[in-house]
């Protein structure tokens, strides 16, 4: 069988080409045949398996590697709606990956990604009710990871790939941001930088890192001026430089040691890593005026030399430039499906080798696929030296493997930033051998056989995985055999001649009988021969002897054998008594006493035993095996109580009389004291012992107890009783020899309470039973309010008044003496009150009272000295002062008055005349009542 395969593959620069390949694929042939063999087994017809021609689509989807460059950026469907995409440089085609969608608004906004090369991880921020950040698989297109913590205020991502850390702007207010480390795994912040000024805020989007250099760069505008500030990622210094032109996006070009940036208008400049004031202008991009460089959406490829711009044109197309950062000139400018934000390049630090492949089966053509970042050049050799094709420079070759074993598989690549190798083991595991034939013949049923492979794994077209099934249906049967990852098919056509109904000739594999009886076994297959173990061949024989018994069946080729165990089982023996029986009592119990046995009683019951309660014909009958044995009984039940007078010892008060009651229905009584009626007295001076003879009918009983007379209780709690707060009362129920049961709980004679409540006791001494009740209250003592401290001028008034609440219920007592509610007080010192309520319950306070008499010195602000009698002099009005000077004087200074008696006053006169009318300034000093010294002044009007 010859198997043509087309395998289509896309190739570095999307060039294509096609690999034909022949192969001869034996398992395929078996499968094939089969298949046919079901397809005309019906009309019986021959057939050779010819020479067929197949052709296979193949189609295989590998992981993405990267290779020196991978462009990257975000795509906004709707409000709604996230995807991350690569972009082709050379097309502006676009691959989407992760999608994230939401039901509400989410959105980004420039310098919120950046891309680990080496690891192929696109990280962003997307926004929504909160910022989440997330990471995508950018050679599968799946979503790694996502996490909210710590991420809001997170700005201008930038991946260093040099030391594994991903950094960031955390805006600390409009105006101030801090350069931080941030761990997504465990969603931590740590600071590297200080506050940073950023004046009118960031150019979104236009830091870059220098790995290398391990620097963080970003652009900031200050009114109409652009800064570029530089932050070492190690110890966090950082310095700004003057941009000498308007910024769209900068990269950091590390083959160079430069920064590359394009302005709004389209110029190139290379600012010098060494020093960032040296900005030359590299020329002008051949970027159309109608279209507008979108800000901080530039990538740059340094291996290359190419830098990728971003623009919108004059018809909100969206646009890809790419230029050559020698000279600004345009490489391409292509038009791009969807516009792109967040436009970054994934660089690698370093090349990483590596590679998977699919299928090790023997007979497969083995598919190579490169996971390489940052290679542009392919060797491989694949381990098998006999083969001329051992070597391959594609990125994704194939290689056929004849023989089964383990080959060392080794790919160097060659890239933009080094050369590296990669070596992995390739198993190459020998499909297993097919043991089924093409058809079996079978009368009832065949086990098919699969064959013993070591270490395979068996799937039946019945769901079964075992090496072995047992086919009893006319039908096609199939099972796949897996070895490792390869997998063979091995079929079978089972068919089905039985003339015989079934494979059981017998029902059940036990015949049981009881002892004695005969039983016939039976066998009806039309056109049969039968022979029976007993070398009967009838269609029936009788069997009197337990055993196992066999008969063969033949009918044409097909025969069956069966057997049957015939048991015989022994009559179970019992006896429930004599035909009739007299019992005296409310009830009879009648018990088999066969254990291996099963019942069924007359009352319906099915245990060994039953208790009846009623006169009447029983019966039971036993079954044991086969055998079913019955009894019958007539019971005549005379109901007939024992007499129970209680327990044999009774405790009872003297205080109490007690009576025995001995009643039953129909009896006579015969009492030891001589008495024949069902109940007696016994007074509490006729302790001992008693008994009874009870007789009904024929039947006769007797019951005796001991009476013991106990003495009587007096348990007295006493009067109700009142508390004050902290105080404890005794509750005592007196000495008894007895049980103590408390309201509290407790059971001792005597307890302690302290809060209010009602409080009972009962006694128990085995025969009295007395018990008492009492309230205890409690009081809480009177609050008094009294401060602790007072003032008072005993100059100023002859007595001070210190009282606390005045409650008619109360007394009151003083340290002083009195007995009021108020004192008066007439000089400093400590006082001390106590107040007693109703309850008798008592608080006590006490206050000090303090001497204090406050300095106080007032002056007019106007006097007119005309000798009226009515304010001719201006002096002070003072009290508690000492020290006292004062002085009065003119506008310029010239002093009209002085004195230092508080008593003396200005009249208005200087040098014995009268001072003129105006204003005059008083300046006045003394010491308060605390020996502090005090200056006051003021104005004064003089008036006529």
């Amino acid at each position: 069988l010859v198997v043509k395969i087309v395998v289509t593959k896309k190739a570095k620069r999307d060039s294509k080409y096609v690999q034909t390949i022949d192969i001869v694929k034996p398992r395929l042939k078996n499968i094939l045949k089969l298949q046919l063999m079901k397809m005309f087994k019906n009309a019986k017809a021959n057939f050779q398996i010819g020479f067929f021609f197949l052709i296979f689509c193949y189609a295989h989807v590998p992981i993405l590697a990267q290779e020196c460059v991978e462009l990257l950026g975000l795509v906004s469907f709707s409000e709604n709606e996230i995807r991350v995409t690569q972009i082709e440089g050379t097309t502006g085609d676009q691959n989407f990956l992760a999608n994230s969608s939401s039901t509400s608004i989410i959105n980004t906004a420039q310098g919120i990604a950046t891309a680990d090369a080496e690891n192929q991880v696109f990280t962003y921020i997307q926004f929504s009710n909160i910022a989440d950040l997330k990471n995508i698989n950018t050679a599968t297109g799946s979503l790694i990871s996502s996490t909210s913590t710590n991420t809001d205020g997170l700005s201008e991502l930038q991946y260093n790939c040099e030391n594994e850390n991903l950094y960031a702007l955390n805006e600390i207010s409009p105006t101030t941001v801090q350069l931080v480390r941030f761990n997504d795994e465990t969603s931590t912040q740590n600071l590297i930088s200080g506050f940073i000024t950023v004046n009118d805020g960031v150019i979104a989007g236009s830091s870059t890192i220098d790995v290398l250099g391990n620097r963080f760069f970003f652009i900031t505008i200050n009114g109409a001026a652009y800064n570029l500030h530089s932050v070492n990622v190690n110890s966090g210094a950082s310095n700004t430089t003057l941009l000498g032109f308007e910024p769209a996006d900068m990269d950091f070009d590390f083959q160079n040691n430069q920064i590359i940036a394009i302005a709004t208008n389209g110029d190139l400049f290379a600012i010098d890593g060494t020093d960032l004031s040296n900005q030359n202008l590299i020329g002008t991009a051949g970027i159309p005026a109608t279209s507008n460089i979108t800000l901080g959406n530039a990538a740059l490829d340094p291996f290359a030399g190419v830098y990728y711009v971003t623009a919108s044109s004059s018809t909100n197309a969206s646009e890809l430039y790419s230029i050559d950062i020698l000279d600004a000139s345009v490489i391409n400018a292509m038009v791009m499906p969807f516009p792109v934000s967040s436009f970054t390049s994934a660089i690698p630090c370093q090349s990483v080798p590596d590679f998977e492949f699919e299928s090790t089966c023997l007979g497969d053509i083995i598919q190579f696929n490169d996971l390489s970042v940052g290679a542009n050049s392919w060797t491989w050799n694949f381990g098998d030296p006999a083969n001329p094709n051992n070597t391959s420079n594609e990125q994704n070759p194939t290689h056929f493997y004849i023989e089964a074993g383990v080959y060392d598989v080794t790919l160097d690549i060659g890239g933009c930033i080094g050369d590296s190798q990669i070596t992995k083991q390739v198993e190459i595991i020998a499909t297993p051998p097919l043991q089924l034939p093409d058809s079996l013949s079978t009368c009832t049923s065949i086990l098919l056989d699969a064959g013993n492979i070591p270490d395979a794994e068996y799937l039946w077209l019945t769901g079964a995985s075992t090496q072995t099934i047992e086919a009893a249906v006319e039908a096609w049967y199939w099972v796949d055999i897996t070895l490792g990852n390869c997998t063979v098919r091995d079929s079978v056509y089972v068919s089905i001649t039985n003339t015989l109904d079934g494979t059981d000739i017998f029902e059940e594999e036990i015949v049981q009988a009881c002892e004695n009886e005969i039983v016939v076994l039976t066998v009806d297959f039309l056109d049969a021969n039968y022979v029976w173990s007993t070398n009967e061949t009838t269609e029936s024989i009788e069997v009197e002897n337990g055993g196992v018994y066999s008969v063969t069946v033949t009918a044409g080729i097909c025969e069956i054998i069966d057997t049957i165990e015939v048991q015989f089982s022994p009559e179970p023996v019992f006896d429930l008594g004599l035909p009739e029986i007299a019992e005296c009592g409310n009830s009879y119990t009648f018990d088999t006493a066969l254990e291996n046995a099963d019942h069924l009683w007359s009352t319906g019951a099915t245990t060994q035993s039953i208790t009846i309660f009623a006169s009447g014909e029983y019966w039971v009958e036993v079954t044991q095996g086969a055998c079913v044995v019955r009894d019958t009984v007539l019971l005549d039940l005379i109901p007939f109580s024992p007499a129970d007078l209680g327990p044999d010892t009774l405790n009872v008060c003297e205080t109490e009389t007690l009576t025995l009651d001995a009643t039953t229905n129909g009896a006579t009584y015969s009492w030891n004291t001589g008495d024949t009626t069902p109940t007696i007295d016994v007074e509490n001076t006729q302790a001992g012992i008693y008994w009874v003879d009870i007789r009904v009918a024929d039947c006769e009983t007797r019951d005796s107890v001991v009476v013991i007379f106990v003495p009587a209780l007096n348990v007295d709690l006493g009067e109700d009783i009142g508390l004050c707060e902290g105080e404890t009362a005794m509750l005592t129920a007196g000495l008894h020899d007895g049980i103590y049961v408390w309201s509290t709980g407790e059971t001792t004679d005597t307890i302690f309470v302290n809060a209010s409540g009602q409080y009972s006791v009962l006694v128990d001494n085995g025969g009295c039973v007395n018990a008492d009740t009492i309230n205890v209250t409690l009081s809480f003592p009177p609050e008094i309010g009294l401060a602790e401290t007072q003032e008072f001028c005993p100059v100023l008034s002859q007595s001070f008044v210190v009282e606390v609440e005045n409650n008619a219920d109360y007394t009151y007592e003083w340290s002083n003496g009195d007995t009021g509610a108020a004192i008066d007080i007439f000089s400093a010192g400590t006082y001390t009150v106590s107040v007693s309520n109703e309850s008798g319950c008592r608080a006590e306070a006490t206050t000090t009272v303090n001497e204090v008499c406050e300095a106080t010195i007032k002056f007019p602000n106007a006097f007119s000295p005309n000798e009226d009698g009515a304010n001719d002099e201006f002096r002070a009005i003072a009290r508690f002062v000492n020290d006292y000077e004062m002085k009065v004087y003119n506008r310029w200074g010239e002093e009209m008055f002085a004195t230092t008696t508080i008593s003396e006053g200005w009249n208005g006169r200087y040098n014995g005349k009268n001072a003129p009318i105006g204003v005059y300034v008083w300046w006045a000093s003394f010491t308060d009542e605390e020996g502090k010294k005090v200056l006051k002044q003021g104005n004064l009007t003089l008036v006529r």
